[in-house]
């Protein structure tokens, strides 16, 4: 989030992949604080996110864990 706050002009997507319930919320508040575009995604759709993404190969992928 720190990352996402000092550069969010210059992204354009965040694909949030996870099984957390919680997780369906972050679009909707990420909308207040960032200008990229944000999905949540199930991690059984995590294709989709990259998919959406449009970079596959060059997509840096960060876990919260």
């Amino acid at each position: 989030l720190n990352f996402i706050r000092q550069h969010h002009q210059k992204i354009e997507k965040i694909a949030v992949v996870t099984d957390d319930g919680f997780a369906t919320v972050i679009p909707h508040l990420a909308s207040h604080f960032v200008h990229a575009q944000v999905r949540h995604f199930d991690l059984a759709h995590e294709d989709a996110a990259c998919d959406w993404l449009g970079q596959c190969a060059h997509v840096q992928m960060r876990s919260a864990a």
